[in-house]
């Protein structure tokens, strides 16, 4: 059986499980909105969110598991090129998916709520939680007043 690994997807997994991975980091994808100035990641996201995407699910409905269940006496480097050569359609998009994802960090940002529309902050990727009867005041008003320009109307 051949598995797969990255620097995203640590653990060696089915094929199946390693396209399944990244389409599920697709879907949360969708619910990120980029509002840097920053052009490039914005392009970047918008095509992880739609071409990389649609590639990925049409690829998954392509491949087989089968191709390499029995590959007992063959060898290392003829699995390889096989994989590699199954993986031609969608090599770009997951080598360009990889490297979004492990290098792009979040330095700020807001991650809303979308029932109750309370929002927390992110800094330094690491999202600011805080218990409903903590006193938040102090820090949504820093927060707000550093990014007045970019801050929702619509949340708590």
């Amino acid at each position: 059986m051949v598995k797969i690994k990255d620097y995203n997807k640590v653990e060696p997994v089915k094929i199946s499980g390693y396209i399944q991975y990244y389409l599920d980091v697709l879907k949360e994808l969708n619910v990120t909105e980029d509002k840097s100035k920053n052009q490039s990641a914005i392009k970047l996201m918008r095509l992880a969110k739609t071409d990389i995407s649609e590639n990925l699910k049409g690829f998954k409905n392509k491949i087989s598991e089968e191709n390499y269940l029995n590959l007992k006496d063959v060898d290392e480097n003829e699995i390889v090129g096989r994989v590699l050569d199954d993986f031609k359609p969608v090599l770009q998009d997951l080598l360009l998916l990889n490297y979004y994802l492990f290098l792009v960090e979040i330095e700020s940002g807001l991650l809303i709520c979308p029932e109750c529309r309370r929002w927390f902050p992110i800094i330094k990727t690491i999202p600011r939680l805080f218990p409903k009867t903590m006193d938040r005041q102090e820090i949504d008003m820093e927060f707000q007043k550093k990014w007045v320009d970019l801050f929702p109307n619509n949340v708590v």
